[in-house]
């Protein structure tokens, strides 16, 4: 009974301290709670805004996706998702999709691109063979 009473007693009290004070916080001055540091941007936790695994936009959290291919942000705002380097293997590179071109085994790119093996001939690790 006496424990009931003292729950009773700190409710009242803290139901008496609220209505006293204002819980109303002003965040209109801050990146919506997030706090993220010029040249950065909020994707879950803050991050370069230039980061390609994030996106290279400043409002973009997407990675930059190219196909068997090391992304990059370039062109001259850096918001352009590029290829730094293409995979082991692929080549004929196209900054709108990556690498898409096996040259280990592609016998119209073979070793390099635009290589084309002799008719007869398949490409077998970047080489022209019978």
């Amino acid at each position: 009974m006496l424990g009931r009473q003292v729950a009773a007693a700190v409710l009242a009290l803290t139901v008496i301290s609220i209505d006293g004070c204002s819980l109303a916080v002003d965040l209109s001055d801050i990146d919506q709670g997030r706090n993220c540091a010029p040249g950065q941007k909020f994707c879950g936790h803050c991050v370069d805004i230039h980061d390609p695994a994030y996106g290279c936009t400043k409002t973009n959290c997407e990675p930059c996706e190219l196909t068997n291919a090391i992304p990059d942000c370039g062109g001259e705002t850096l918001e352009t998702c590029v290829v730094r380097a293409c995979l082991y293997g692929f080549s004929c590179q196209s900054n709108l999709s990556g690498c898409p071109t096996n040259i280990l085994l592609d016998r119209d790119n073979c070793g390099t691109c635009g290589h084309k093996c002799p008719l007869d001939f398949g490409c077998f690790d970047g080489q022209c063979m019978p």
